[in-house]
């Protein structure tokens, strides 16, 4: 867990579902293929790697990660006004909870009153 949340993660692609995220920047040594056989189904919030790749499941999917653990964050509310939480060029690191802090930004995600920080790109357009 220290590998992978010590690494600064890019977004550069969403897809596949709607506000799935597919980041790179994750240490070499973390590098392992996708699964032979993708499960069929995947619960939101689960953090996966694959190849070079991470990501976080947005809805429950079929996925072929490999699942190192779950965020508490929604990154695809649909009836919100702006329904997808990250976009290509936010960076993201991750950092290990403990359950009671998970419980405790899920109540807060879903009373509306959580703030994740999110920072975009700020290399583009930099001189």
């Amino acid at each position: 867990m220290r590998l992978h949340s010590g690494a600064e993660q890019l977004v550069y692609f969403i897809g596949f579902t709607p506000g799935l995220p597919y980041m790179t920047g994750m240490p070499e040594r973390l590098t392992i293929p996708r699964l032979d056989r993708p499960r069929t189904k995947t619960p939101p919030g689960s953090v996966g790697i694959g190849g070079t790749q991470c990501s976080i499941y947005s809805v429950e999917s079929p996925g072929g990660f490999w699942v190192l653990g779950r965020t508490p964050l929604a990154l695809y509310a649909p009836g919100a006004a702006d329904p997808i939480l990250l976009r290509p060029g936010d960076r993201i690191r991750f950092r290990p909870i403990d359950p009671a802090e998970f419980r405790a930004i899920a109540a807060a995600v879903a009373a509306g009153t959580h703030r994740p920080r999110i920072e975009p790109d700020r290399a583009e357009g930099v001189s």
